[in-house]
């Protein structure tokens, strides 16, 4: 059945066409205006800014593949499914926008207030703050947990699962590649480590499984998280509720993660229920994740080598190392150096920025 509705791909941003906001406004009516996309298209999905006539705002989500509508209304339906269930009794501080309405062609939901709850977010906050929310995020974890847990059946973390998070033969013989034999020793050393790591505490449970930036909002006026996007949802590890199954390029705050780690710890609890995360195997998992996506991405040796040493990569795990206690003996060449070189250059772009700002208001 034709439909007025284009094919998407996942990862893009592609605006709606004059016939596609037709069809949509002719479906939804009067009731609503259409705006921007939000975000890159997801796996399956699409969403877009839409208003009613007070201006309060939502999200209309739209097939990806609108030949395929059964299996995208399935997939949906899902999701809702996902969210009940890893909410089901939790009153906590954390925000979940819920689904408002099902329609053959598109789902309407409330919209999340903020935005994506990136490094600079939180280290803006006070501290006071920063362990509030942290605190928050451990309680709404450990809430799904406590009554979706286990404790009889494991599921170890597998590097070969996810779409980018992935570690094979092909990722192994690309780094020998391009590292220094001391440094393809430190990799094949976090391998050894990850393959003979005790998995006795990552216990099955209904894992949201992709916490990252851009499904976890921060909204600057009521200080509130909100966490959205329940597609991913599955029996799995634990552990997969912090790490990322895009651990490189789409992760969350270290430091948020570290202090959420903390704070579950912390969680009170008969000794029965209680529940511990290693913050050293979320350290090697998101480690190896970086290094997985990197080789993944970057096929050629030189695009590879020349990506792996990149400041910000670099800086990224020694941040995990240095915030999760972890002593790897990173092997990388003035990884501080370069670490310090690129924190040189933003905070002198910062202050230029500030400066012009100021010059243009003297002025005008």
């Amino acid at each position: 059945m034709e439909v007025g509705l284009n094919t998407r791909k996942c990862g893009t941003e592609t605006p709606l066409s004059d016939a596609e906001k037709k069809y949509l406004s002719d479906l939804l009516g009067k009731k609503y205006k259409i705006g921007s996309q939000l975000g890159r298209s997801g796996a399956s999905t699409s969403a877009f800014l839409i208003t009613d006539a007070t201006g309060k705002e939502f999200v209309l989500r739209i097939p990806n593949k609108p030949d395929d509508i059964e299996h995208w209304l399935e997939t949906e339906k899902r999701q809702f499914a996902n969210q009940e269930k890893y909410l089901a009794g939790y009153q906590g501080n954390i925000s979940i926008p819920k689904t408002l309405e099902y329609q053959d062609f598109f789902t309407i939901q409330e919209k999340g207030a903020g935005e994506p709850f990136a490094d600079y977010i939180y280290d803006g906050l006070s501290r006071e703050k920063q362990l509030k929310l942290a605190q928050d995020f451990a309680a709404f974890l450990n809430h799904s947990h406590q009554k979706n847990i286990d404790r009889t059946s494991t599921r170890p973390v597998s590097l070969n699962r996810g779409q980018d998070f992935t570690l094979n033969e092909h990722v192994k013989s690309a780094y020998k590649s391009v590292m220094t034999p001391d440094e393809y020793k430190w990799f094949c050393g976090l391998l050894d480590e990850f393959n003979n790591r005790n998995t006795s505490d990552e216990f099955l449970t209904f894992a949201f499984n992709d916490f990252r930036y851009s499904n976890i909002l921060y909204d600057t006026e009521s200080g509130q998280l909100s966490v959205i996007d329940f597609g991913a949802c599955r029996d799995g590890s634990i552990y997969m509720d912090f790490v990322p199954a895009s651990a490189g390029s789409y992760g969350i705050s270290y430091k948020f993660l570290q202090d959420v780690i903390t704070s579950y710890n912390n969680i009170k609890s008969d000794s029965e229920k209680s529940i511990k995360i290693n913050p050293r195997k979320v350290a090697l998992f998101h480690i190896l994740g970086i290094l997985a996506e990197i080789a993944d991405v970057n096929k050629e040796p030189e695009q590879l080598k020349r990506v792996l040493y990149m400041h910000h990569r670099l800086r990224n795990v020694q941040q995990l190392c240095t915030l999760f206690g972890v002593e790897y003996g990173l092997p990388f060449p003035e990884t501080t150096t370069t670490f310090e070189k690129g924190k040189a250059k933003i905070k002198e772009k910062s202050v230029n920025n500030l400066n012009k700002i100021f010059n243009n208001n003297q002025n005008t």
